[in-house]
């Protein structure tokens, strides 16, 4: 038994191992493309030869990079070797995990804290009462794009091929239901006021839209149900309308509120104009 679990340990450490080698290769050339220089180049830079940097773009078995040489090609790419490895999805090279480009920015705008434009958002948010106006947005918007989108089209051509639905899109089928209910119970909460509203002129087309959406959970018993996919479609205009009610209302209003903060001391600041660096 131990020398079955031994192995299932070492199996899994190989598995590992492929993976972490083939995202090593692929991040190497594309980041070495990215940067404009050559394997020699590369090569050349971090003392190694190029036939190994070749060998770990190809990622041919037993030619490894070791980890002091991962190091060093990783600091001449100016990028973690965490990300070359596929541990990290960022780029950054530096404490903060920001981007070069982000940072620069931020040094521009002298910002002692990395944080405080995010922060500065987030206290409007919570000033004007609208961080679960947000949550909302994010939730309609992902419906209105996705499943009154790419998922209805993708489910309109299986039915017309009378093709079974895959898990994913009955649980996605269900999720909007879960949505329709939701809203439809919303009954004057004022964290999702602007939903409230918009559901509540709008309830005959969520319960029409509630009904085929059932109709197709039950499709792949019966090929022969029918299914009005358009009527699940005409929510997307009252969720239209909430997605304009929160940028225009909300999202536009706290922002400009934040850059009224920001061109105020920008333009309180004496030096502004001498620290502006023109190209001759």
């Amino acid at each position: 038994m131990n020398k079955e679990k031994k192995t299932m340990q070492e199996q899994k450490r190989e598995d590992i191992e492929i993976n972490c080698l083939e995202t090593f290769s692929k991040r190497l050339k594309e980041t070495r493309e990215k940067r404009g220089m050559t394997q020699s180049e590369l090569a050349k830079a971090v003392g190694l030869k190029t036939e190994k940097i070749n060998f770990a773009e190809l990622n041919i078995k037993g030619r490894k990079i070791q980890i002091e040489e991962l190091t060093e090609i990783a600091k001449e790419l100016n990028v973690l070797s965490s990300y070359l490895l596929g541990e990290i999805q960022t780029t950054a090279n530096n404490d903060n995990g920001l981007t070069d480009e982000t940072n620069e920015i931020v040094k521009q705008w002298q910002l002692d804290d990395k944080l405080e434009i995010l922060n500065a958002f987030i206290l409007k948010l919570k000033k004007y009462n609208t961080i679960y106006s947000m949550d909302a947005l994010a939730n309609v918007t992902y419906i209105k794009k996705d499943i009154l989108g790419s998922t209805l089209d993708n489910i309109k051509q299986k039915v017309k091929d009378k093709k079974d639905l895959s898990h994913n899109q009955t649980q996605k089928i269900r999720k909007l239901i879960d949505f329709i209910n939701f809203s439809l119970k919303l009954n004057g909460m004022t964290d999702y006021a602007g939903l409230n509203y918009i559901v509540r002129n709008h309830k005959e087309k969520m319960n029409i839209a509630k009904e085929e959406c059932q109709h197709i959970l039950d499709y792949n018993m019966d090929k022969n149900i029918k299914i009005n996919l358009e009527k699940i479609q005409t929510i997307g205009e009252p969720l239209d309308q909430f997605i304009k009610y929160t940028n225009d209302g909300i999202v536009k209003e706290v922002m400009a509120d934040i850059l009224e903060e920001i061109i105020r001391e920008r333009i309180n600041d004496k030096n502004y104009y001498k620290k502006m660096k023109f190209k001759e």
